[in-house]
């Protein structure tokens, strides 16, 4: 995407992205901070049992950690058929209705704008899946006083905050697709 004026149309994008995603990292790092004061000002006992409920965290969290790598590139595998069709209006995913913000992104911007709309879905539904394996091991925490749980939750914190969406990241996510849709468009040798 060499067109300035479209990476600058993806600007108000990456915003709104950010501000979700950074909505879901607050509520992941509120509720730690809530559960890590109510273990040490002892509000809250312990179940006093074998740690179950953290290794099944653990457990879980694996496999969404699988999900959350997997989800992403199902929705780019169906965006790029959709461009090499030549029919990404119809991608499931966008939903066929866009926000008003957005619609008018995509009327400017043609498929960048819906390339910038799967970006959008698929980084808040990564995002989504960390934030539930968060919560859950934040939870199994304040039950069983685990530090192993805490531990996991911070990871997965962590995972959240690299994988935090920039301007950057999306506008060489979309240069990528449509370098693959180029490809894919030109006749072979």
């Amino acid at each position: 995407m060499n067109d300035d004026v479209a990476r600058s149309e993806l600007l108000g994008q990456t915003r709104t992205l950010q501000v979700v995603c950074g909505g879901l990292m607050a509520g992941c790092l509120l509720f730690m901070a809530i559960a890590v004061g109510l273990i040490l000002s002892g509000a809250i006992p312990p179940l006093g049992t074998a740690p179950v409920l953290t290794y099944l965290g653990a457990a879980v969290s694996a496999f969404f950690l699988l999900a959350r790598a997997a989800v992403p590139s199902v929705v780019t595998t169906q965006a790029r058929r959709a461009m090499a069709r030549g029919n990404l209006d119809k991608l499931p995913v966008l939903g066929g209705n866009f926000q008003p913000h957005v619609a008018s992104l995509v009327e400017r911007a043609g498929d960048t704008g819906r390339l910038a709309a799967v970006y959008g879905s698929q980084a808040i539904v990564g995002m989504a899946l960390l934030e539930g394996c968060c919560f859950m091991n934040l939870v199994f925490f304040v039950l069983e006083h685990n530090p192993l749980a805490l531990g996991i939750a911070l990871a997965i914190l962590g995972l959240m905050a690299i994988n935090f969406p920039t301007h950057e990241r999306m506008v060489e996510w979309i240069d990528n697709q449509l370098r693959w849709a180029r490809q894919r468009r030109e006749p072979g040798p």
